[in-house]
């Protein structure tokens, strides 16, 4: 709020919008929806993307950069664990790393993704 208010112009903010938390999803947690619209009347710029996408985050970064109205924030759509398929199951439980066997083949997952 403050940093609207002061039209801070040299802040920007990457907020990686999965919709979960370790513990479980954010509605049975701590709910921040509606962001967008809660943000944007404390007085930041909103871009929402696809946090996915490296064209359309690279193109955020500059919109950020260049907004000299205020602190810009980009909302970035993501999909925790997208690409490999342990994640996908543990969906809440990403908050231990990977062991050596699982990492190897979150790698082959990833490279496999790439490629398609």
């Amino acid at each position: 709020m403050l940093a609207g208010f002061q039209k801070l112009t040299n802040l920007v903010c990457i907020y990686d919008y999965n919709h979960s938390q370790v513990d479980g999803p954010t509605y049975e947690i701590l709910s921040v929806d509606p962001v967008i619209e809660k943000m944007a009347v404390v007085h930041w710029a909103v871009r929402e993307i696809d946090g996915h996408d490296m064209a359309q985050i690279l193109d955020a970064l500059s919109w950020a950069v260049e907004y000299k109205d205020g602190p810009a924030l980009i909302v970035a759509k993501t999909i925790k664990g997208k690409g490999f398929a342990l994640w996908k199951i543990r969906r809440y439980g990403t908050a231990k790393a990977p062991n050596k066997e699982q990492a190897e083949q979150a790698l082959k997952e990833l490279m496999q993704e790439e490629l398609s």
